[in-house]
């Protein structure tokens, strides 16, 4: 999956993946680092509803977990294969 984001000019292209484990459900998003040496991925957790959010939506990706592999020489797609394995 390619994650596209676009406002205000501008445009940001991340690759993610969704797994799922028992009965949760995860997005991870993996990216270069702005120096484009490193790759960060993000955990996100579906979660229905939150406090901070009273009038919805109904669910929601929560942020979880962040990991980070400075200088690597993986690729993103690699990463997030290893980002699927470490739960």
């Amino acid at each position: 999956m390619t994650w596209f984001n676009i406002s205000s000019g501008e445009t940001t292209v991340e690759d993610a993946v969704v797994s799922t484990q028992g009965d949760d459900i995860y997005l991870i998003i993996a990216s270069r680092t702005t120096d484009k040496k490193g790759i960060k991925a993000t955990w996100y957790k579906l979660t229905t509803g939150d406090k901070d959010f009273p009038d919805g939506p109904a669910y929601l990706f929560k942020p979880i977990a962040h990991h980070s592999y400075p200088n690597t020489k993986l690729s993103v797609e690699s990463i997030l294969k290893k980002e699927t394995a470490i739960k």
